[in-house]
């Protein structure tokens, strides 16, 4: 997967930032860069000695990235297993929050302010939907989000899915699920400072 990526950016990567490089985020345009020097010259190289035979063995640096997914993935599977290992005894469950594709082409050119708008709106839907005794009751549940920016097709589909346990920390929940409309209501008033249409901080921000 990684390599695949990375041979695409270094095919077509630089005619895709000559033409749309003044309009991208530098980040982005970093990003792009750093996958594509990944192992290569541009990053240089480590010389190793074997301690028995004296045997030296040049390796290709990485760039570091922490989105390059030739030298990262590694540690995403790391994070991973810590993920795993710090389950719960109890179903797990996933939650996808979307945001509205009007929205879509702000976030890209403010990920700061909108990333930081849909975590805490997602993260405060579960939490308060996971209190209400409507639905779970239930005291802190358990739950992470990752931010999902891109499909299998590379549109842009930006959103939070967040994994969420049954169970909660302080007292036993009365269900296992929140239901879809309760769910996006509240976000759109977690969105909001005056309870309107959830587009109330992103439209200021930036």
């Amino acid at each position: 997967m990684g390599g695949a990526i990375q041979e695409i950016f270094r095919r077509h990567g630089p005619a895709y930032l000559a033409e749309f490089g003044k309009t991208l985020p530098g980040s982005h345009a970093r990003v792009i860069e750093a996958i594509i020097d990944c192992r290569s010259a541009a990053c240089g190289s480590v010389l190793y000695q074997c301690e028995d035979c004296g045997e030296p063995h040049v390796a290709a640096r990485c760039c570091g990235n922490r989105h390059c997914p030739v030298c990262q993935q590694g540690k995403a599977e790391a994070w991973l297993a810590r993920q795993l290992d710090r389950q719960l005894p109890t179903p797990y469950f996933m939650l996808t929050f979307t945001v509205p594709a009007p929205l879509r082409e702000f976030l890209r050119g403010h990920p700061r302010e909108g990333y930081g708008a849909l975590y805490a709106a997602s993260a405060g839907a579960i939490k308060a939907l996971a209190a209400d005794d409507q639905h779970l009751g239930a005291d802190t549940p358990g739950f992470f989000g990752v931010l999902h920016t891109w499909g299998r097709q590379l549109q842009y589909p930006v959103g939070v899915k967040a994994r969420t346990n049954a169970g909660s920390d302080g007292g036993e929940s009365k269900g296992a699920g929140v239901p879809t409309p309760a769910r996006s209501a509240l976000v759109q008033r977690s969105s909001s400072p005056a309870g309107g249409s959830g587009r109330g901080p992103l439209k200021r921000a930036g």
